[in-house]
Formats: structure tokens, C-alpha cells, sequence
């Protein structure tokens, strides 16, 4: 039997090796199982088979032609200036491919090195109270990659499950779990002069149940999907901060997602470079009654969103009923969507009882 590996790729560097795929404003990772070339192609095209679902539940790109894709996780995959690495699970090494000569580390001005984050989440609470985080550095959390990274041998999947949770596509990157500094059911949590840096995740996440908290004065960068994350909470504030390079690794990260969040005040923020939105407010389909109402998202700059990696975007992205939530005088510029829709201020579905006044855009393409 053909093993199930091309050209040099060896089988044992295959068993960390993924495909990153691209939606119309997603992207999903799905683990290789096979890599052959296409008969009669000359081994210029290639079929991949993977061990996860690929659903597609957003369209591959809206009308544009193609599957973009690429191949990551294995040492064949690197090249020289890519700024990448691969684990060699054979030798236990990390090999590494630098952009410009510089070492790992460089950047930051050490002396080199690599760090290797092991946890998922570096604050954790659950029904805590009167926190304050001030003047603190948070660094370096893990990526969980446990939505896409099935087990299940690809022989057993049911690829045609509605159901099945073996794949990791959603918008805003949602189906995230964790972030470096998480909190549910608490109430005034103040983190103040902070950096939270090189996530996995979102920086920050009032989850549901929380209240009365905020982050103030702060600077969330080198994200692997977000800034600041509200769900289901009341009464959050985010002043003062900037929230920039964002979706290192869930391109569809938001600066800011406000999720179910009411009475909550965003305003005098430098929100920049994200591959998907500025901010996202809302997160309601339909006419039904729901609980968000009163947020204030007021005199923020946002500018490089999108890059023209993904579509269906814009700086401030609201959804749903959201009477008596004010948006005004945030300055937004250098929107661009791979194809199609970028906007500076997008309503979609359903919008009803929301103010919108004294804005600036300039520079959107499509």
C-alpha cells in the first residue's frame, strides 16, 4: 500500500501537519491524513484528505474562484524569510526559518530563544469579585485547537453530520473556549496599565454573569484571535486602550466582540490591523426580544481591517435589535475584504432602535 505521504514530506512529520482553509470570513484547520498528487497532473496538483469536517457553512468565498488554503505544521512546509516554524516530533526540535537573519527573540530585544506556552488561560475566575489588575504583564497563552484537531480515525467520521462538532468554523472565532485572562459570573474586575501579549486566544473575556467591570489604560497585541470579548455581561468598559495585530492564528478575531453585552461603553480606543472586524456588536438574528440595549461605542480609531484575507467586514459590525445603543464618532480607515464587502460601519439582519451619528471613513476596498 502507497503510504499516505508525497514527495519528501515523511509519514512521521505528517502526524502534526494541517491544512488552514479559508471561508468568506473564517478560516478552519484540518488535520492531514493523506497528501497524493492528482493522476496525470505530473505532480503539480495535489488531493489532500483530512481528518476533520470541512463544512463550509459560510461559503468558500462568496463567489470568488477557488479553495485558498495552506499547508502548515511540518518541517517540509517552511522556506526561507517565511517567519515560521514547525515541531519535528522525531528529533524533539523546533525548527525554525527567520525573517531578515533575525534570531527568535530578536524582536522583543532578548538575546533569542523560543517560548513555548503551555496554558491555555493565565487568570481564571469564576464568581470572583473586587480583582484589580494594574501595572501587569500577561504573556505568551496557548492555542487550543481542540475544536478542529479530531481524534476520531477519518474512517469513522460522518462527514454529512449538521451536528457533529469535529471542525472549528465560526465567525468572530466564537467557538473559542478560553483567552489569557477569563472571567465568568464576577463582578468588578478592573484591569488597568496592563499588556496582555502573544495569545492564542482573546486577550480577555467577561463571560456570562459578569458586571460592573472594564479594562482601562491597556495594550492587547500579538493576538491569536482578539482583544477584549464580552458575553452575556452587563456594564463593561473598555477606555483608553490599544488592541492591534490581531487573528495570528483565528484570522476572523475581533478587536472587539460584544456578544449579548448591554450597558457597556467602548470609547477612546486605537483598535488596528485585524484580518476580520474592528468591533462587533449585537449577536441577534431576527425580531425577537433580546437583552441588548444602552452601549456606547463612542470616538474610537480603527483602521487596517481586513487585509484582503477575508470578506464581509468592516470597522463597526452590528446585528440585531439594540434600542438605545449609541454609535458615534469613531474615525475608521484602510478597510479591505479579499472580494467582497468592506464597509466602515455594516448593519446586517435585523436593526432596529440603534443610533448611529458623526462618523468618519475613509479608504474602503473591495
Amino acid at each position: 500500500m502507497q503510504e499516505p505521504c508525497y514527495a519528501e514530506l515523511s509519514c512521521a512529520h505528517m502526524t502534526h501537519a494541517y491544512a488552514r482553509r479559508y471561508h468568506a470570513w473564517d478560516i478552519s484547520y484540518h488535520p492531514l491524513a493523506e497528501i497524493r498528487p492528482v493522476p496525470g497532473s505530473a505532480n503539480k496538483l495535489l488531493e489532500l484528505t483530512v481528518t476533520n469536517q470541512i463544512k463550509t457553512l459560510w461559503g468558500v468565498g462568496a463567489g470568488a474562484p477557488g479553495y485558498r488554503f495552506f499547508l502548515e505544521g511540518a518541517a517540509e512546509f517552511l522556506h526561507e524569510g517565511s517567519s515560521s516554524f514547525a515541531y519535528d516530533v522525531a528529533s524533539d526540535r523546533l525548527l525554525y526559518a527567520p525573517a531578515d537573519g533575525r534570531a527568535p527573540g530578536a524582536a522583543e530585544g532578548g538575546g533569542g530563544g523560543v517560548s513555548v506556552p503551555k496554558l491555555h488561560e493565565l487568570v481564571r475566575g469564576d464568581g470572583a469579585s473586587d480583582v484589580a489588575l494594574h501595572s501587569l504583564t500577561f504573556q505568551h497563552s496557548a492555542v487550543d485547537y481542540s475544536t478542529c484537531f479530531a481524534t476520531t480515525p477519518l474512517s469513522q467520521l460522518d462527514v454529512t453530520s449538521a451536528s457533529s462538532d469535529l471542525f472549528c468554523e465560526m465567525q468572530s472565532a466564537a467557538d473559542q473556549t478560553v483567552a489569557a485572562l477569563h472571567w465568568t459570573n464576577s463582578e468588578r474586575i478592573v484591569v488597568s496599565n496592563t499588556t496582555v501579549r502573544h495569545t492564542g486566544g482573546y486577550a480577555v473575556w467577561f463571560d456570562s454573569g459578569c458586571r460592573d467591570s472594564g479594562v482601562y489604560r491597556s495594550q492587547l497585541c500579538d493576538l491569536g484571535a482578539g482583544g477584549v470579548r464580552m458575553t452575556a455581561a452587563h456594564n463593561i468598559t473598555l477606555t483608553d486602550s490599544v488592541l492591534e495585530d490581531g487573528g495570528q492564528v483565528w484570522r476572523q478575531g475581533v478587536g472587539v466582540l460584544m456578544q449579548t453585552a448591554n450597558v457597556s461603553f467602548v470609547a477612546h480606543n486605537t483598535i488596528r490591523r485585524f484580518y476580520y472586524t474592528g468591533i462587533s456588536i449585537g449577536w441577534s438574528w431576527g425580531f425577537a426580544p433580546t437583552s441588548n440595549y444602552g452601549s456606547v461605542i463612542r470616538m474610537n480609531n480603527i483602521s487596517t481591517i481586513g487585509q484582503g484575507e477575508l470578506s464581509d467586514l468592516g470597522c463597526i459590525y452590528h446585528l440585531g435589535i439594540d434600542p438605545g445603543t449609541l454609535i458615534e464618532a469613531n474615525v475608521c480607515s484602510d478597510v479591505e475584504s479579499y472580494n467582497y464587502g468592506a464597509w466602515g460601519e455594516l448593519s446586517s439582519a435585523v436593526l432596529c432602535a440603534l443610533v448611529l451619528c458623526r462618523a468618519a471613513c475613509c479608504c474602503a476596498t473591495l
